[in-house]
């Protein structure tokens, strides 16, 4: 988008600080590469309809077979000798580009509307937390043990399909607040390129909400259940197991926390 639009659309998420936008019919924007201009137009809506865009199918010439959604059909312009150029260097590039923008992970939270699933969706937001396993402060031969495990399961993906497995893996994470615990499942996530998914279970309103929720999470991602130790429809117990737990190790869980991520 360039000071030469003068429609667009703008867009924000909820937990985004970051704005996007899009075109509108009727703009162009032009691109220079390797010093010739590319220029990518969308049409008005009435456009596309003349010219059999609406509805998905893009006829005539070579593109009899092509589909794509009326907001997604852009028109490529570039001078004739350039033809090679374009099909050959610049759409790579066009598309290496995205491949590179699309790599930016994400954090996903679970947005309820306190009354029936059905209104209820995962909302998401970059993740930009630094942390790696080269500058997180842990033991040499802890890191390189979890490392080597992620790595591992990874790489065994068709192993468990082909025993009848779940591909999932599990870790719990405990300690009192501020031992690196979240550092820890960034790192996971930045290693692994997971996105991550934070289920906070005080924020479901029924078990049915939350199984919504968990079948709703892609594939190559981390579920992280923040303090499950602390969710009281968790722990019920009967009123002598309260006591003798109290008694034993009061101080304890007051100062620790249950994080546990699961990667699948």
């Amino acid at each position: 988008m360039g000071p030469e639009n003068k429609q667009f659309r703008v867009a924000k998420l909820k937990n985004s600080n970051r704005f996007t936008t899009a075109l509108v019919g009727s703009e162009t924007v032009v691109d220079v590469f390797e010093g010739d201009v590319f220029s990518w137009y969308l049409p008005s809506m009435n456009n596309r309809r003349r010219s059999g865009l609406v509805g998905g199918l893009i006829q005539g010439g070579d593109a009899d077979d092509m589909y794509c959604s009326p907001d997604d059909c852009y028109r490529l312009s570039f001078r004739t000798e350039n033809r090679e150029k374009a099909l050959n260097h610049y759409l790579r590039h066009v598309v290496k580009v995205f491949e590179e923008m699309s790599q930016q992970l994400q954090l996903f939270t679970w947005s309820s509307s306190g009354s029936h699933y059905g209104g209820s969706s995962w909302t998401s937001m970059d993740s930009r937390h630094p942390m790696t396993f080269d500058t997180i402060a842990l033991e040499g031969k802890m890191k390189q043990g979890i490392v080597d495990d992620l790595d591992r399961f990874v790489a065994r993906r068709e192993f468990y399909k082909r025993v009848g497995k779940a591909w999932k893996r599990g870790y719990l994470l405990y300690g009192p607040p501020g031992t690196g615990k979240s550092s820890v499942v960034s790192a996971l996530s930045n290693h692994l390129k997971f996105n991550l998914y934070v289920v906070e279970l005080a924020n479901f309103g029924s078990d049915y909400e939350l199984r919504h929720a968990l079948l709703s999470i892609a594939n190559k991602s981390i579920v992280v259940f923040e303090d499950i130790d602390c969710c009281p429809e968790l722990h019920a117990r009967s009123e002598s197991t309260k006591a003798s737990d109290e008694s034993s190790d009061d101080n304890t869980r007051n100062d620790d926390s249950l994080d546990a991520a699961e990667l699948h």
